[in-house]
């Protein structure tokens, strides 16, 4: 029943402030149909389960776009009948919302998000590619963050912003749940082309967990910037944070004085370069940011270093279909990817997360081709252990005609896994065929193989599957 509230909190979130409005709404559903063969229903090492699988998906959308009011909310059902009968059925369900309102014209303001789905309970244990495969490895994991702030001007020398935000995730795992309260501050020069920049900060947050001791943290900062040229700047910070969590013994306290500097390049609209080293309690530190963008290709490129929780990542991971930056959905084996399989096991513990990714797409004829990488290293900060996920994808999509599109997609990822406990390699391959048969009908077909191989007691197993689909919308 605690899901169930929180659900309809996260759902009371997103569409309180506008429900005594009828005009400027746009709505619209889907109903998606699919037949799926699997040699491997269950993910077993040998002897591998076959069965057949109807999945029947209707999802709903709603927008608003007003001036003083911005909402987003996404629905879907998945709803799985399998040959062996009805005692294997299974429903899942996944909603994501926002909304941004304007309570004191550009003074009061109010953010709100929501978010229920499925998640890893544990990367060691089965790791099921989406809903499909029968598997007690995941869980339901609900999210809701409400966040007032008011904003005000000192004539044209500053610019302040007071924000209160109040985010909680819940999952089934036992000790996983959290609270987070935050409060900030900040205080910044306007905006515009004076050569000198400066802000100031200070923020405060105090996440809380079920059954073990609390991670608080409060960080002042002050940042300056320099315009060197009209497209080179100078960027410096620093300030002092105090971190208080479980640690191990022995570890030196996660506090004290940071700065960084660095340089950010900003040489048109579609181009940005910022780069930064600096020094923080656990020692030096590096941050890059790049995106590049043309008509026929994007480019981003991150690597940020920063205390962590993987209820933090919870609350901000996306839920539906994500697309590259030329609209094109990516999916893995013709359906959403719903669950994300290089999340950290559901655990109250802080670790020090470093992270890089690359995202590249390009575009020609009828062709568009994506490549994608990350590389991660976790330093948890209870247990003193570490763990590194790396791995990535690349894919092509060809408009075989006007209404067919072929994609074929390759992904791989290794994770050196926590303590040295060995290694475990996931991959998997998909075709899909897409044929658009009406506007508001499309089938598809695809195909797809996972292989994982695991060492040190993980289970190694492999699957095929075949998926036909029929999707339309209303």
């Amino acid at each position: 029943m605690a899901k169930r509230s929180l659900l309809g909190a996260a759902l009371g979130a997103a569409f309180g402030a506008s429900a005594a409005q009828a005009g400027g709404w746009e709505f619209g559903a889907s109903l998606a149909g699919r037949l799926t063969w699997t040699d491997n229903l269950r993910l077993v090492a040998e002897g591998g389960e076959s069965a057949g699988v109807l999945e029947v998906a209707p999802a709903f959308r709603a927008r608003r776009a007003g001036r003083r009011l911005q909402v987003r909310a996404d629905y879907r059902l998945q709803q799985f009948l399998y040959t062996e009968g009805l005692g294997a059925a299974a429903t899942w369900h996944q909603f994501q919302g926002s909304a941004k309102a304007e309570l004191v014209r550009q003074t009061v303001y109010l953010d709100a998000t929501a978010g229920y789905g499925q998640v890893l309970a544990d990367p060691d244990g089965t790791v099921p590619v989406g809903n499909l495969s029968l598997t007690a490895n995941r869980t339901d994991a609900a999210s809701l963050s409400v966040s007032p702030y008011a904003v005000f001007r000192l004539g044209d020398a500053a610019t302040g912003r007071l924000r209160y935000g109040h985010r909680r995730v819940r999952t089934g795992v036992r000790g996983a749940d959290s609270r987070i309260d935050e409060w900030s501050a900040r205080l910044a020069g306007p905006p515009g082309g004076r050569r000198l920049g400066w802000g100031l900060g200070w923020i405060r947050s105090e996440q809380r967990f079920t059954g073990r001791p609390d991670f608080e943290r409060e960080v002042a900062t002050a940042d300056l910037s320099l315009r060197l040229t009209s497209s080179l700047s100078l960027v410096v910070s620093g300030g002092r944070e105090d971190n208080s969590y479980q640690r191990a013994a022995g570890t030196p306290a996660p506090e004290g004085g940071f700065w960084s500097a660095g340089l950010r390049w900003t040489p048109s609209r579609r181009t940005a370069l910022e780069l930064r080293r600096g020094e923080r309690f656990f020692g030096g530190t590096a941050a890059v940011k790049a995106s590049f963008r043309t008509r026929r290709a994007v480019l981003d490129a991150s690597y940020a270093e920063d205390l962590a929780t993987v209820q933090r990542l919870i609350l901000d991971r996306q839920l539906f279909v994500l697309t590259d930056p030329f609209g094109n959905p990516v999916l893995a084996g013709g359906v959403p990817v719903v669950i994300e399989i290089s999340f950290p096991a559901l655990t109250a513990e802080v670790f020090l997360r470093k992270r890089g990714t690359l995202a590249w797409s390009w575009r020609r004829g009828r062709s568009s081709y994506g490549l994608s990488l990350y590389d991660e290293r976790r330093e948890y900060q209870t247990t003193a252990e570490t763990e590194r996920v790396r791995g990535g994808n690349v894919s092509w999509t060809w408009r075989l005609a006007r209404r067919t599109t072929s994609t074929l997609a390759l992904a791989a990822q290794r994770r050196d896994r926590r303590g040295g406990a060995g290694m475990d390699d996931f991959r998997y391959a998909t075709w899909d065929l897409s044929r658009r048969i009406r506007p508001d009908l499309s089938g598809s077909l695809s195909l797809r193989r996972l292989v994982r191989d695991g060492s040190g007691g993980l289970r190694s197993y492999d699957q095929n599957v075949i998926t036909l689909g029929v999707t339309a919308t209303f």
